[in-house]
């Protein structure tokens, strides 16, 4: 799946994505949209949803480090320090089955991370700066146009007796921060969208919780929709087709990638997807064992989320510029038997009907 979903709390609060954000002076600006390939750091995060008018933000401004904490740690607006709805509640201190004391932080947002699939980020980690640059462009249309997927068919907020009233939302406030790399140093092109878990309901405009539970259910069809928008996109772009490949081992599910890049690059450049792989099998293989049956897609994907933070490791305190990052994975490509530019040769421009990429 190359959507995952997981909860946001005040503790955490968006610190680790504002960590090596080019803020202030470094922000990149349309007049220079690449400015994040020779400077270190990930570009500012940006605005998305159709709830920013009720904090008087517009889609793709960009997200300041206060503005972020206004709506998400004091769920506060940015600009009049209004409440949004109820305050964030204290932590509470919750007793778990094995009569642990575990303290329970409010839920601030919901933070949707959207990786291209290997075969994507192995072919943008290869490419000269502006294929890079109309994959990037191509993965953000397809993370936007999710979202919007979203807040038509799933997005809104409960009422009633136990939540049995379903009520409409005027649209998500989401944050979207880029990331170029894994925690093993694989290239992975991935965006943190974080949602705050605060909307406007329909009905009277009243600021509300949204409902976790519809959001969580929807989360494997949402993975499925943006990768179908980002291969056709792709195709459509950059001329690239796809296969399914075979799964590595019995437990895993086939996977669509792109065709010509080979599964020794997949594998060279998935370091930290092995890791989560193996911890995640062996999560779903206890589950099944202790209740006699798989688990649910819900489960599955806790699980999935369980083992990513089991098998993390600290992030290294200094940023590497993206154009360095290229050339050391091109170095590895290389060491394998891959030169990036016939990986590109035998995989854009495979459709006939595509334009040629820009030079």
């Amino acid at each position: 799946m190359t959507m995952s979903i997981a909860r946001l709390s005040a503790q955490s609060g968006l610190k680790y994505l504002f960590k090596t954000t080019m803020m202030d002076d470094l922000t990149v600006t349309p007049a220079d949209a690449t400015t994040y390939y020779l400077k270190a750091g990930t570009p500012q995060g940006r605005w998305l949803g159709q709830g920013l008018p009720g904090i008087n933000r517009t889609t793709e401004q960009k997200v300041t480090e206060s503005d972020a904490k206004a709506i998400f740690d004091q769920a506060t607006h940015p600009d009049t320090g209004a409440p949004l709805g109820r305050p964030h509640g204290q932590p509470a201190v919750v007793e778990s089955s094995r009569g642990q004391a575990n303290t329970r932080h409010a839920v601030v947002g919901f933070d949707l991370t959207f990786s291209v699939p290997k075969s994507v980020s192995v072919l943008w980690a290869l490419s000269t700066r502006n294929i890079q640059d109309q994959i990037l462009e191509t993965h953000h249309e397809a993370v936007n146009a999710t979202l919007e997927w979203l807040e038509e068919n799933v997005i809104h907020t409960r009422a009633g007796r136990n939540g049995v009233a379903h009520i409409g939302a005027h649209g998500a406030m989401a944050a979207a921060f880029d990331h170029w790399e894994s925690r093993a140093g694989d290239p992975q092109l991935h965006t943190h969208m974080v949602i705050a878990n605060r909307v406007q309901r329909i009905t009277d405009g009243a600021w509300v919780t949204l409902d976790s539970r519809t959001l969580y259910k929807a989360a494997v069809a949402a993975s499925e929709h943006y990768n179908g928008l980002l291969f056709d996109a792709l195709r459509r772009n950059l001329g690239t087709d796809t296969d399914i490949r075979e799964p590595a081992a019995n437990t895993h599910n086939p996977s669509q990638q792109l065709t010509g890049v080979d599964d020794i690059l997949i594998r060279e450049f998935s370091n930290r997807s092995r890791l989560i792989d193996l911890e995640t099998d062996r999560l779903v293989a206890e589950w099944t064992a202790s209740h006699g049956t798989p688990p649910p897609a819900t489960t599955t994907i806790k699980l999935g989320q369980q083992a990513t933070l089991s098998t993390r490791t600290a992030k290294t305190e200094t940023s590497v510029p993206l154009h360095q990052l290229s050339a050391q994975w091109k170095a590895r490509a290389a060491a394998k038997g891959f030169e990036p530019r016939d990986v590109l040769a035998n995989t854009i421009r495979r459709s006939r009907t595509a334009p040629l990429p820009h030079r």
